[in-house]
Parts: C-alpha cells; sequence; structure tokens
C-alpha cells in the first residue's frame, strides 16, 4: 500500500497520474483523500509540537522513512494485537501453515501478495483484518521479525519454556532467548516505554536518535533503532542453519 501511494506521488510529478492510475487498479479519488489526512495529520502532530514542521514532506519527519523494517515496526505497533504464527516458513506446492491465537487455523487470502510467497524469513505476520468465509482468512498482512513485537507488542515475561529460558510477549508469542538476554530486551522495553510516556507527556521534549549525542535517551533509542534495522538480516541468515519447526532463538544476540 505504502508502495501504491509513494508511486502516485512520483507520477504526480512525472504528470502522468491518471495513467498510473489506470495501469494499478488505483483510484484518484481514494488516493487524494489519503493525501488530504496525511496532511492534517501531519499539522495535528506539528501544533501540539510532536513535528518540527507541518509540512510531512519535512526532512526531520523523513530520517527513517526508507528504512523498511522501522515502518513494519512501525505497523506492528498499530496493529498489535492481529498477529499471526507461520507454523512452515518453507513451502513449495502447499500453502503456509498459519494460526492466529483466538481463532487457531487460518490462511493468507488469495488476493494478497502474500499468497504468492514461497519463503518466509520469520514466523510472524501482522495483519489488518480477518474475514470467515469458507475459511478464515488475512487480509493486508505483513512479515515482520521478532523484534518489533518485542518492542512494540504486549507485556513481556521471562520465563522458562520446556527447559528453555523464554521471553514471551503478551499470552502466546515465545522466543528462546538465554537469560540475560531476555532479561536486557526487557529492560530496553521499559526504558522504551518511559520515553514515549515522557515524550506525550512534554511533546516539546527533543527525542531524537542521534550519533553525535551521548545522552542515555539517545543511546537507548539507538540501540532499538539498530536491533529492529538490522535484524530481518541477521535472522534471514540464522534460519538457513536450523530447524524450521523451532521457535526463534534470540542466542546470537547474546554478544552484542
Amino acid at each position: 500500500m505504502i508502495n501504491a501511494y509513494q508511486g502516485w506521488e512520483e507520477a504526480k510529478r512525472r504528470g502522468n497520474e491518471r495513467q498510473f492510475c489506470w495501469d494499478n487498479f488505483l483510484a484518484v479519488s481514494t488516493l487524494k483523500m489519503i493525501a488530504n489526512m496525511k496532511g492534517q495529520f501531519a499539522r495535528h502532530l506539528h501544533d501540539v509540537g510532536f513535528l518540527t514542521s507541518s509540512n510531512c514532506s519535512h526532512q526531520d519527519a523523513n530520517r527513517y522513512s526508507t528504512n523498511w523494517n522501522l515502518i513494519k515496526a512501525v505497523i506492528c505497533a498499530g496493529l498489535y494485537p492481529s498477529v499471526a504464527k507461520i507454523e512452515m516458513r518453507e513451502f513449495q506446492k502447499r500453502p503456509p501453515r498459519i494460526s492466529t491465537e483466538a481463532d487457531g487455523k487460518v490462511a493468507i487470502h488469495p488476493k494478497s501478495v502474500n499468497s504468492e510467497e514461497k519463503y518466509f524469513s520469520s514466523q510472524w505476520l501482522i495483519y489488518h483484518e480477518k474475514m470467515k468465509t469458507n475459511k478464515i482468512y488475512l487480509y493486508d498482512c505483513t512479515m515482520i521479525s521478532p523484534f518489533p513485537l518485542l518492542f512494540f507488542g504486549g507485556d513481556l515475561l521471562v520465563t522458562t519454556d520446556k527447559g528453555y529460558d523464554t521471553i514471551q510477549v503478551g499470552s502466546w508469542i515465545k522466543f528462546h532467548a538465554p537469560r540475560k538476554t531476555a532479561e536486557l530486551v526487557k529492560d530496553l522495553r521499559k526504558e522504551l516505554d518511559r520515553l514515549l510516556e515522557e515524550k506525550i507527556r512534554r511533546p516539546s521534549m527533543e527525542l531524537v536518535a542521534s550519533r553525535n549525542s551521548d545522552t542515555h535517551e539517545c543511546k537507548i533509542l539507538n540501540a532499538i533503532i539498530e536491533l529492529i534495522a538490522t535484524e530481518e538480516i541477521k535472522t534471514h541468515r540464522r534460519l538457513e542453519h536450523r530447524d524450521d519447526n523451532n521457535d526463534d532463538d534470540f542466542s546470537h544476540y547474546h554478544k552484542n
């Protein structure tokens, strides 16, 4: 959806807006409505002090707009707890086994772009809606890595599950991790929640990740951004050497 919207913006700049929408089955009126809502949202955020400019194209508001891992983390924050687990991530002739906590077995709708995927590097999907016909289908789903769930999902619990040290998100999402790693992630999450609460109370508070700053707040944000921004690459490499039926294992992050 983001790619379609950005493609429309580029087509407008080139002067072939209507042809782009015709070729891609998009409604000009809907895209203009989204653009108006985007502008209104930016103005509201500026009015309360979250943005330095009311222009949604300002560089300060788009610092990470090309980092897809962070964008997916934002989607996770907005849609949680609409989470589904992919039980089998690599498949050729049959669809993946997918389940949710509330419904058990579900499926990706055939019209979803993800229905054609043959491999997922992570076990987790975040989805916008589900609908029941002959089976329960997920619509508008996005694959996400574990860290968005850990930092933007439900409450965290460090525990032991089947003899493994585990960090649990909410009531059913579990990841294997050494206890020290799990406690570190939990502490980072606690600090992030504290920073966000403070930012909400004082919107004018400067809360920007910067490599040039040595403040405690910047160190926390930089650490979380680094984990989320690079996780999918590390996860993909790691999954090439492990059994797809196991829960995600965070052991490789302990030394970092």
